[in-house]
């Protein structure tokens, strides 16, 4: 009996597949609104963050939003501002820890 082999661009595509719903199921967990969480410091009470579909977010405060473009690492959620920089939150379940630039820490809570 004679086996056929299989060719190495049928392997490739099916890994690249496999990784690429791997990252969207992982992605479709974080989508929602978070809000700060009572006790955060006055001047972050409004905080709020959107993680939309397909990478995009809104970060509201003070009435005004800022786009960022955002992607998961492991249990942590890169957020990337349109002025360049990276805000880095970790996610435990429902609740985001924010590290903000400096000494600052926000903690937020999904709300939908």
């Amino acid at each position: 009996m004679r086996h056929r082999r299989i060719p190495e661009g049928f392997i490739i595509l099916v890994g690249v597949l496999l990784l690429f719903t791997l990252a969207c199921s992982r992605e479709e967990k974080f989508i929602g609104t978070y809000k700060s969480v009572p006790g955060t410091p006055p001047e972050f009470a409004d905080f709020s963050l959107e993680l939309k579909e397909g990478g995009e977010g809104l970060r509201r405060i003070h009435g005004k939003d800022h786009p960022f473009r955002w992607v998961v690492r492991g249990h942590r959620i890169r957020i990337h501002t349109e002025a360049g920089g990276t805000i880095i939150a970790h996610a435990w379940g429902d609740r985001l820890l924010v590290r903000l630039p400096g000494p600052l820490f926000l903690y937020l809570k999904k709300i939908n």
